[in-house]
């Protein structure tokens, strides 16, 4: 190998490399935490605010468990991409879209990443503000904003066990002080003669009793849908470092530190979210969570623990939802050639200078379009992982500089873009089920364009050579970084 090549190599980041057993250190308490905080994330108020305009809360509830469950059970299925091979999205999607083309999901996901970053962080210094304000009288936002930022860039940037150390403590305290907020404002609703489960509320009559429109459930469970699509694609990035059992050939059992997160931290805490979203607005008139909490009760140091939940749940949530996904992608779009640190922090100064928090008052309009982004390179990846390559990688060719087998047409894979395309379109057609519509066209789009024609004039090792020798943890392989040639070889 010449110096130049040995050069281009020792450029790939060690955050973009397969994580091995070794570095697999979350175990499912951690994992299942980790799923907690990302779940409850101030944002979602705004989903359960405009659900209540046509959902009773009873059928809010229903509709946003059975929408994150639907979504959990998707994760469960992308998560075996981290689990089996140790990839993370950005390096994977390189054999769905080709070696050039990852730069498309990994610009999206460098935009959209800093937006919900901003987003959150809003809600967070405000928390901060105010109770600086309760107990010196100094107001001043925008310091803390920064404050608060910088705090979660470096958070981030210490990887992905600092972010856990997080977790753990954000997930108890969260819950408890929400459990007690939903028993505050239901007493406020109570002392208003709100009847909060049957009740939707209007702008002319406030809250008040009403069937709901029914229809509208299939929608507001596409909020919450659409709300995680971006996590459904890139849950290999978190998922890589779950501790699993080497030789483990079920999905499930090799899954089972991961999938409680899934099916069950998640529908909870993002469900309990929407739900307390919905509840505030009956009663207050307001999904914000700031003026939600000062409504439910005047003292000082009840306000302090509310506002304290908020922001552990944003710094929950946005340093492994937001902001390590998105760094990693930076050092993706850039060939290695800035650091995994250097990528977060990037994505926080984006985040904090684009002042992207009015977006929220167009939640249900923004959420689309990005589900709409998302659901079809969703749709794309299981159909490779599962039904195509049927979880075997060739994974050695995705950290070649020439691309290897995925360099397709001149670094394209045509059936990747164009499945892309037309997934975009059914979502178009179909927006009311951006999500599902997106998922299946492209997916389906993808299988025909692979196997009539792509597969035929760019065959795939794993599909044409020993399948064996291309599997991951399940067969005892572990895919390692060789410093000597530097490359990733198979450690058997």
């Amino acid at each position: 190998m010449s110096n130049d090549n040995k050069k281009k190599a020792a450029k790939i980041s060690s955050d973009l490399l397969p994580v091995t057993l070794s570095g697999k250190n979350t175990g499912g308490l951690g994992y299942f935490n980790v799923w907690i905080g990302i779940g409850i994330i101030i944002a979602t108020f705004a989903v359960g605010g405009e659900a209540a305009y046509y959902c009773n809360l009873k059928q809010i509830a229903l509709a946003a468990i059975v929408g994150t469950f639907v979504l959990g059970c998707f994760f469960c299925v992308s998560s075996d991409i981290g689990v089996e091979h140790g990839l993370s999205f950005p390096v994977y999607v390189g054999a769905v879209l080709g070696k050039r083309g990852t730069a498309l999901p990994n610009a999206l996901r460098t935009i959209y990443g800093p937006i919900w970053f901003g987003v959150q962080s809003y809600f967070g210094a405000t928390a901060i503000n105010q109770i600086v304000v309760i107990f010196t009288g100094y107001d001043n936002w925008l310091l803390w904003f920064i404050v608060f930022v910088i705090i979660q860039v470096i958070n981030t940037a210490c990887g992905f066990s600092a972010m856990e150390k997080v977790a753990n403590i954000a997930a108890p305290t969260i819950m408890l002080i929400g459990i007690y907020m939903v028993i505050r404002l239901f007493g406020l609703a109570s002392a208003n003669g709100i009847d909060a489960w049957n009740s939707v509320y209007s702008d002319e009559l406030g809250a008040h009793i009403a069937k709901g429109n029914a229809n509208m459930i299939l929608y507001v469970m596409m909020l919450a849908l659409n709300y995680w699509a971006d996590n459904a694609c890139e849950v290999e990035t978190w998922s890589r470092y779950v501790k699993t059992d080497k030789g483990e050939k079920k999905l499930l059992k090799r899954n089972k530190r991961a999938i409680p997160g899934y099916i069950i931290a998640l529908p909870l805490a993002s469900g309990f979210m929407i739900f307390l979203g919905a509840l505030s607005t009956l009663t207050t008139g307001n999904f914000n969570p700031i003026e939600a909490i000062s409504a439910v009760t005047n003292n000082p140091v009840i306000l302090v623990l509310l506002l304290v939940m908020i922001i552990m749940a944003q710094w929950s949530t946005n340093a492994v939802c937001n902001l390590m996904p998105s760094g990693v992608c930076i050092v993706a779009l850039f060939r290695s050639r800035i650091p995994y640190w250097l990528g977060v922090c990037i994505c926080g100064f984006i985040g904090a200078v684009i002042q992207p928090w009015v977006l929220v008052d167009h939640i249900g309009i923004f959420l689309t379009i990005t589900g709409s982004l998302w659901s079809t390179i969703y749709g794309m990846t299981i159909v490779d992982f599962f039904l195509i390559r049927k979880r075997r990688l060739n994974v050695p060719d995705l950290y070649r500089e020439d691309g290897g087998q995925y360099f397709y047409a001149k670094g394209i894979n045509p059936a990747g873009i164009i499945s892309f395309i037309v997934g975009l379109g059914a979502c178009m057609l179909f927006s009311s089920v951006a999500f599902i519509a997106g998922s299946v066209v492209s997916g389906i789009c993808y299988y025909v364009l692979m196997k009539l024609w792509v597969l035929k004039k760019y065959p795939q090792k794993e599909l044409s050579q020993e399948q064996e020798s291309f599997a991951g943890i399940s067969a005892n392989r572990e895919w390692v970084y060789d410093e000597e040639t530097n490359s990733v070889k198979s450690s058997i």
